[in-house]
């Protein structure tokens, strides 16, 4: 039942980053991120994501936030 809900999060998650993407002011779309890296790998993604310019922020929170969507959809249809 927890993986159930923690997948539903996760649908919930994507859905916010795909609609910050698309409709979301260019100010959301650069605020958009942690603001203090945890590890490596997020330093790594902070230092891309800042160097990209608007456009390509778009982009990247929509594949972000559509590839989370159809990931937990693929595990709720699958999980039995």
């Amino acid at each position: 039942m927890g993986k159930i809900i923690f997948l539903i999060a996760v649908v919930i998650l994507g859905f916010v980053c795909t609609w910050i993407a698309i409709f979301g002011k260019k100010k959301d779309v650069k605020s958009a991120g942690t603001s203090i890296p945890t590890d490596f790998a997020d330093v790594f993604f902070m230092i891309l994501y800042r160097m990209f310019p608007s456009f390509l922020r778009r982009i990247v929170l929509f594949l972000l936030g559509a590839g989370g969507v159809v990931f937990a959809i693929y595990a709720l249809i699958y999980l039995k």
